[in-house]
């Protein structure tokens, strides 16, 4: 039940679901006044949502921020843990893997281990889908390293959990079945994220090092009108993510899951 709620919740989150409302009520009231006030809502709205400066600064006051691997304290860490929702396995082409924009959580796993930061890579990520064909993430990503000849030794792979919360407890439970759930472990996922996830290890009482793979850029760096107030489109998206995981860990923490 937890799980279909949070679905539901990121769509009523959304706030480009906010702004299509207001305009159906706009459209339907008999009100001028009332109609006038909606539409200059949806207008402003629109204009504060798609503003690039408002996007970083909210970003960055949030997010925890990526920091140099050389700056890592204890080396070699017993595994990096990756949390899914970087990609899936291609449907027409099964001999591939479609990453997302958060591929940077795999990639700079296996560029720790091949620097000798890590010595395992964790892959945590099932199925998040309510409807259709469940295909799990962590085993396609599995079969993705496999081609590549990356050491099996060197991977585990838990492809069971739905969300953060069960990453971090699936998780425990592998490392507990290989006997090294005491060891030093990173935990790899975007910046946007790491708050989250990072609670819900903790509740887990699996002690991990955040390992942020992903960070908006600072606010004031390259202080150009397309950079500060030309609006972009993508910042329904990116108010979505962030509005999720804020509403995300608290729900979490309320729930006792984070």
């Amino acid at each position: 039940m937890f799980f279909i709620l949070s679905k539901v919740f990121a769509f009523v989150l959304n706030p480009f679901c906010w702004l299509i409302f207001l305009l159906l009520w706009a459209f339907l009231t008999k009100s001028v006044t009332r109609r006038k006030r909606l539409v200059g809502i949806v207008l402003l709205g629109s204009v504060l949502l798609t503003n690039p400066l408002l996007i970083r600064v909210a970003y960055r006051c949030w997010e925890v921020n990526p920091v140099e691997i050389s700056s890592l304290d204890h080396i070699p860490y017993d595994g990096a843990i990756v949390l899914g929702g970087f990609g899936r396995e291609n449907v027409e082409f099964g001999d591939r893997f479609d990453f997302g924009e958060s591929a940077n959580r795999l990639t700079q796993a296996l560029e720790l281990y091949y620097t000798g930061k890590v010595k395992k890579v964790v892959v945590a990520g099932g199925s998040a889908a309510i409807l259709g064909i469940k295909r799990k993430e962590g085993e396609a990503v599995e079969r993705y390293l496999e081609r590549v000849k990356f050491p099996q030794e060197a991977l585990l792979v838990e492809g069971n959990s739905r969300n953060t919360s069960e990453n971090a407890l699936k998780t425990l439970a592998l490392l507990k079945k290989q006997r090294i759930d005491n060891g030093a472990f990173l935990l790899l996922t975007d910046g946007w994220h790491m708050r989250r996830a990072a609670a819900c290890f903790k509740r887990a009482e699996l002690k991990v090092v955040p390992f942020s793979t992903s960070g908006m850029e600072p606010i004031l760096n390259e202080p150009t009108p397309n950079r500060l107030i030309i609006p972009n489109v993508q910042g329904f998206k990116q108010w979505s993510i962030l509005i999720k995981e804020m509403v995300g860990l608290l729900v979490y923490k309320i729930s006792e899951k984070a």
